[in-house]
């Protein structure tokens, strides 16, 4: 048996320790690797959120000089922050001051926080470092940089984001690993080729590396960083390859009632569905990106003399409004679209990518499910639609809606008011109810502006004389919550109004988005005294099945009848007969809306309306103005015969003259 020698032991420990030191330190290197990589990343993504946001936000400017953040702006914020790397971000302005913060309830902001924004915000330079968390509270693994918040070319402030990495971090560290087992085995089996061998395999992992920090996780679609590339590459080069192109921003309808209604899982299955779709459309020379959640976005080449060509966009709506199976289950969502174009709408990759954003905006609030082009002019549409939302948020915040009063009268007296809701622009010129109203439904701010202004309206008609009742609309989306009844009692309880002075308008609207929902409610209502009222009869649905599944105290027609209400309109005469008969038939009074001639209101009382509402007998006025209001009316009603009315006392003066 051979022994082995003191010389060749030595040299066997030799090589033993000189593989270990070659180990350890190509595990120091690779973690060091690791590391560089992933700060780089970091910085990246940071960078590009910060880009993004500066398009995707246009108040985010007005944000970090210290204003409010608008609706949209806010709605769209509260999604950023579910879904990608980016878990929470915060808005500095020059001074250090945080002006925005995605997560309420978040730490403090130290010191060091502030000194690092102030620095970055100075600068211009990127900052950056890495933490890791408990993986509940905090991901295992994250890094918070620092940015500069630069918005039309002016540096406002710096933004610090957080993005987790710990996903990335265990693939780089996975693939790092891999690498470096390989490499000790072959460096133990065939020490001639380590050098080789730790070459081939790195640039593997530089490779994987570099494929993870251009690509979405989930879908493996280019990401926002990449697609930005990708646009700056076509621009770059010119006019002189033809280079004329579309850019399509894709956002998925209902997407959020999937992850709700089946779990995050299913909801990435649909996701990774969709990127295939719109990989088979775009093929073979568009590029598709995932943005981030459930926004996408395509490249299209175009050739420069041919006609433009958006049909792409119309082929995408109809290709995800095609149900997804998932799991033997049929998943119906829908997709909005919007288009812009290189160089007709924009000459730079961000400004770009904010065109197709508008035209994404212009297509979910004309009704989703489409395609539109961008157009100059909405963009104007959009910073309006802006300002109004952010008027709607204010006044809300610092209840400054107005409430104004209109008459209601019957044939011998005043009979009560309808309370109408009144909001006054920037500019001190009215907006329109039926234009704030809507968007008020949209930003879900009407719940809150319908209860206070049914509490002030029940705390006004408290003071009135006893006779007198207050007539309030309700929205559809008042009855959505389901407090409804307790919204009212509560009104009552704090005016000590009795219940049957107080009258509740809805619309037949109302009635058709959940039925069953909205009578159990209304019945509900209606067993504390309260009495409800069919507004707007006439138009909309004008389902007259409603009148039997409801029995509705009162039924209000539409000022649409009313104005062609004349002697020679026989046909209006008769349907105004018929609704009067189906009213009294099902014990049901009725209100005639729009009464703004002496002739009209004459004929009304001879076909036995119960109530009269319109400009003959009052426009709506101020709380400050009721009681005048209330006094007028009240002496024009007394200053005539017992029983006479208000028309005949103007029907015998204008005869007189």
């Amino acid at each position: 048996m051979a022994v082995i020698g003191q010389r060749d032991t030595i040299r066997i420990i030799s090589v033993m320790l000189g593989m270990v030191v070659f180990s350890a330190c190509s595990w120091f290197v690779g973690h060091q690797a690791i590391h560089q990589v992933l700060e780089a990343e970091a910085k990246a993504t940071a960078d590009s959120w910060a880009d993004y946001l500066a398009i995707a936000i246009p108040d985010i400017g007005t944000v970090a000089k210290g204003g409010r953040i608008s609706g949209a702006s806010q709605e769209f914020l509260l999604q950023t922050t579910t879904i990608g790397d980016v878990f929470h971000y915060r808005v500095y302005d020059n001074s250090g001051a945080v002006r925005l913060d995605s997560r309420a309830g978040a730490d403090p902001v130290d010191a060091e926080d502030t000194t690092a924004a102030q620095r970055t915000a100075s600068t211009g330079v990127i900052s950056l470092k890495t933490g890791n968390g408990d993986g509940v509270s905090l991901p295992a693994y994250y890094a918070e940089a620092y940015v500069p918040l630069v918005v039309n070319g002016d540096r406002l402030g710096a933004l610090e984001v957080y993005v987790d990495q710990t996903e990335k971090s265990a693939a780089v560290e996975a693939a790092f690993f891999w690498a470096a087992i390989e490499i000790g085995a072959l460096t133990a089996f065939a020490f001639l080729f380590p050098t080789v061998a730790y070459l081939l395999r790195s640039r593997e992992a530089a490779q994987d590396i570099e494929f993870v920090s251009l690509h979405d996780d989930l879908t493996h679609l280019h990401n926002r960083s990449a697609f930005k590339s990708i646009l700056d590459e076509q621009i770059r080069k010119g006019d002189a390859e033809r280079t004329y192109f579309h850019v399509f921003f894709i956002d998925l309808d209902r997407f959020k009632n999937v992850n709700d209604s089946r779990g995050h899982a299913t909801g990435d299955s649909v996701l990774v569905e969709v990127a295939e779709r719109l990989r088979r459309l775009t093929a073979p020379n568009g590029e598709v990106c995932r943005l981030g959640g459930d926004e996408f976005a395509v490249y299209q080449p175009r050739d420069r003399n041919g006609a433009d060509d958006y049909s792409l966009g119309d082929r995408i709506v109809t290709e995800l409004s095609a149900p997804f199976r998932v799991e033997g289950n049929d998943i119906s969502i829908g997709a909005s679209v919007g288009v812009a174009s290189y160089p007709a709408n924009a000459q730079a990759s961000g400004d770009l990518l904010k065109a197709a954003d508008i035209a994404l905006y212009e297509a979910k609030q004309s009704g989703r499910g489409r395609c539109v082009v961008f157009d100059p002019a909405m963009e104007d549409r959009v910073s309006k639609r802006l300002a109004l939302e952010e008027r709607l948020r204010v006044a809300t915040g610092k209840n400054q809606f107005e409430i104004y009063y209109q008459p209601l009268v019957d044939s011998k007296r005043l009979a009560g008011f309808e309370a109408l809701l009144r909001l006054d622009g920037d500019d001190g010129k009215p907006i329109s109810p039926t234009v704030f109203i809507p968007i008020a439904e949209q930003m879900g701010l009407i719940g809150e502006i319908g209860q206070r202004t049914l509490e002030r309206a029940c705390q006004t008609a408290a003071l009135w004389p006893d006779n007198l009742k207050v007539s309030v609309n309700l929205s559809a989306l008042q009855f959505e919550s389901g407090d409804l009844v307790d919204v009212v009692k509560g009104a009552l309880s704090a005016s000590g109004l009795a219940a049957d002075r107080l009258e509740l308008e809805i619309t037949e609207g109302i009635l058709i988005r959940d039925t069953a929902q909205v009578i159990r409610q209304l019945e509900q209502v209606k067993a504390l005294g309260v009495t409800i009222a069919l507004d707007d009869f006439g138009t909309g649905y004008s389902s007259l099945s409603y009148l039997w599944m409801f029995p509705f105290d009162r039924v209000k027609v539409d000022r649409s009848f009313v104005s062609r209400l004349s002697e020679e309109d026989a046909k209006s005469r008769e349907i105004l007969s018929s609704i009067l008969a189906l009213g009294k038939s099902l014990e049901m009074a009725i209100t005639a809306e729009g009464v703004e001639t002496q002739e009209q209101s004459i004929m009304l009382r001879e076909m036995k309306v119960d109530t009269i509402q319109g400009y003959l007998y009052g426009r709506p006025v101020p709380e400050a103005d009721l009681a005048a209001t209330i006094l007028k009316l009240r002496a024009g009603f007394d200053s005539t015969s017992p029983g006479a009315s208000v028309d005949a006392k103007r029907k015998a003066a204008a005869t007189a003259g």
